[in-house]
């Protein structure tokens, strides 16, 4: 069987992984490790969740996270407008949210 030409990796950690930690991150916190994760390379990154906080409280910052100004400089700034390779997953979601990005 042939390898395929071209593979792409999506790192699922920021939203995946911080939401089972028990004790709370720091919303800066998060946005370092955010950003040490494309200063790495990646480029599909999931960064966060738009979940209840009763259910999922580490996510009560998603609107925190996807708006600070290291995503914001990134390439969330147009959630409508998913540009391939540069815009933190969760970001297209974001416009039933009642988040406004522009």
């Amino acid at each position: 069987m042939p390898y395929p030409a071209f593979v792409e990796l999506c790192e699922v950690g920021p939203r995946d992984g911080f939401q089972f930690e028990e004790k709370p991150i720091p919303t800066d916190l998060k946005v370092a490790i955010i950003e040490g994760l494309v200063a790495a390379g990646l480029r599909r990154i999931q960064v966060t969740s738009f979940v209840h906080p009763k259910w999922v409280p580490q996510m009560a910052d998603a609107e925190e996270v996807v708006t600070s100004p290291v995503l914001m400089v990134w390439g969330a700034a147009e959630p409508t407008r998913a540009k391939k390779g540069s815009t933190p997953q969760g970001a297209p979601f974001m416009m039933g949210f009642g988040v406004d990005l522009t």
